[in-house]
Order: structure tokens, then C-alpha cells, then sequence
């Protein structure tokens, strides 16, 4: 696994942001922007914490979820050297982990140290938290290895369906199988997200409507990438929670996930 610590080590060993939010880094975040916020100066001690805690969990990771990740991407071990792992600080919210692009090509796993541990005080908690963004920003990696990001923006909204729901459904808990989604609270949930994508489909389609449909502050408004999630759970229980099930659907790929929530759901309501 291959890690560049330049930027986190920049500040925590000199606490020179001007020299950080030079790096290139923070241009990727979003298209024709350079992005960069200061953490608080009182935070220095909870990213250096964090940081420490982030080391420990990623040199010996392994996917949340494991019985049905392996199963979906058929990978048994963690040893893909394709990427490069950026721990950082100066992203905004809420772009604490994010998969981009640089000018090589090459494949950057970017998270935000300070955002990683942001307003989360309890150690077991914010370990989980660290756990399940790896398993969210994994997720994302094998799904562009084997699925490529179309040109037509209506292709663009069943892809990110697709990505954003198994990187969602994948990372939305240390243990997905034992989530009672029958609960009166999930069902309200399902049905807000789907209703918000139905509305949002009665608008053309543009570049902003996709970006909040995934990148929402409030979790349950990332309307795109929630609505996924639940398409997915949705084909995962109409076949008794068979893991092969969801072995089938990925290899299906966007097309079919979109055609299943839009036959069972977009044309039926």
C-alpha cells in the first residue's frame, strides 16, 4: 500500500498552512476551484490523535463487511498497490474522503484528518468512523477499475447510483446483515430519499443536480447516492439476502440497478 504523508506531515511537524494550500492537491477537489480550509489552531492535538489512529488502522485494514465485499469484488486481501493513500488536512466539508485524479493518472485516496475526527470525541466511535470512510473510498476504487464513468449525463446519474450506492450500502455500518431495515425509521428513510430522486427527475439534468445528489452535508439528502443504497437493499431482500445476489447485480453494473428501481418503484408510485 503506498502512502504520501506530505501533507499531514508538513503541519504537524511545521503548522505552515500557507506551504500546505499550495499543494496541487487541493485544486482536485472540485473542477476549475482550489479549495482549501484551515482547521481550527485549537484541533492541532486531536489531528495529531487522529492521524496516529488513522496509521494504525490503515496499515492493517480490512474492509468492513468482509464476507460480502469479497464476495461482490473478489478480492481476498489488501495488498493493491494502484493507489496512493493522501492523509491530508485543509479539505472542506464534506469532503473528508474522496477518490481523485492527478495530472499522471494516478489514482489518489484522499482523507481529511481533521474532518475524519471532527466533532467525534468517543475513540471506539471515531475508529469506526475511519473504518467504514476506507471501506466507502475502497468500494469506490474497485467499482471504477471495472466500470467506467460515461460521457451522457443521464448515463452519469445511473453510474453514480450504482457507485455511490454500494460504496454507501458497503460502508453504512460495521455489519450490514444484522440491520433490521423493516424498522419504521428505515422505511421513512427509504421512501424520503426515493421521493426526493423522483422529484429531482421531473428537472433537466445537470452538473449540479448530480454533485448534490452525492455530496450533501446531511447524509440522508444525498438523494442519488442514497437512493441507491436502498435500490440495493431492495434487489438484495427480493432475493432473500442471498449474497450472490449482490454478486449478480455488480457484475450487472449501473444499468440494470437503475432498471430494477425504476420497474419497481419510478413507474409503480
Amino acid at each position: 500500500m503506498k502512502i504520501n504523508t506530505e501533507i499531514i506531515d508538513t503541519y504537524l511537524m511545521e503548522k505552515n498552512l500557507k506551504k500546505i494550500s499550495n499543494n496541487k492537491i487541493f485544486s482536485l477537489i472540485e473542477n476549475g476551484k482550489i479549495l482549501f480550509e484551515a482547521p481550527p489552531e485549537e484541533s492541532y492535538q486531536k489531528i495529531k490523535n487522529t492521524y496516529n489512529l488513522f496509521k494504525n488502522i490503515i496499515f492493517s485494514f480490512k474492509p468492513c463487511n468482509y464476507n460480502i465485499w469479497k464476495n461482490i469484488f473478489e478480492i481476498s486481501d489488501n495488498t493493491d498497490n494502484s493507489f496512493i493513500i493522501f492523509p491530508i488536512i485543509g479539505a472542506p466539508s464534506p469532503y473528508e474522503a474522496m477518490i481523485r485524479y492527478d495530472e499522471n493518472g494516478n489514482t489518489l485516496m484522499i482523507f481529511d484528518i481533521y474532518l475524519l475526527g471532527k466533532n467525534i470525541d468517543n475513540l471506539p466511535k471515531l475508529k469506526e468512523n475511519i473504518s467504514l470512510l476506507i471501506t466507502h473510498e475502497l468500494a469506490h476504487y474497485y467499482i471504477h477499475q471495472r466500470f467506467q464513468y460515461p460521457q451522457k449525463i443521464e448515463n452519469q446519474l445511473k453510474y453514480l447510483f450504482f457507485d455511490e450506492g454500494f460504496a454507501h450500502f458497503l460502508s453504512y455500518s460495521n455489519n450490514i446483515e444484522q440491520i433490521n431495515w423493516n424498522e419504521k425509521k428505515n422505511i421513512k428513510k427509504r421512501e424520503y430519499s426515493y421521493e426526493m430522486l423522483k422529484e429531482k427527475l421531473k428537472n433537466k439534468l445537470d452538473k449540479n443536480l448530480l454533485i448534490k445528489g452525492i455530496t450533501a452535508n446531511n447524509y440522508w439528502d444525498k438523494y442519488i447516492a442514497i437512493s441507491g443504497m436502498f435500490a440495493i437493499i431492495d434487489f438484495w431482500h427480493s432475493n432473500n439476502k442471498k449474497l450472490d445476489s449482490l454478486k449478480l447485480l455488480y457484475k450487472k453494473g449501473p444499468e440494470y440497478l437503475w432498471n430494477f428501481w425504476e420497474i419497481n418503484y419510478l413507474t409503480k408510485t
